[in-house]
């Protein structure tokens, strides 16, 4: 079942953290995908995360990055360290409002 008609070459991580870059990568290792981050596009603005949820603020990330790049984007914004388990330490985290 095709899902797009064109399929996308290029797919932007959406996140400056070293660890989750680490991350994104070792999951997405083996997809037809040439991996990108932020600092390899120029000029590409920091998106301000203003989400009164984790998922919020993710789905600002992707969004504002694919829209300043013009290419797919994923994003997250766990809250938590990179190699942490969500599920582990909240299985409803997204359902909450960010704690400080």
């Amino acid at each position: 079942m095709k899902i797009l008609e064109k399929q996308p070459t290029e797919l932007l991580i959406a996140t400056r953290n070293p660890g989750k870059i680490a991350e994104f990568r070792g999951l997405l290792t083996g997809l037809p995908f040439t991996l990108a981050i932020p600092n390899d596009i120029a000029s590409l603005p920091e998106i301000e995360e203003t989400g009164a949820t984790f998922g919020a603020n993710a789905r600002l990330k992707a969004i504002g990055y694919a829209k300043a790049a013009g290419i797919y984007t994923i994003a997250d914004d766990s809250g938590l360290p990179p190699g942490r388990d969500p599920v582990a330490d909240d299985s409803q985290r997204d359902s909450f409002p960010m704690r400080g």
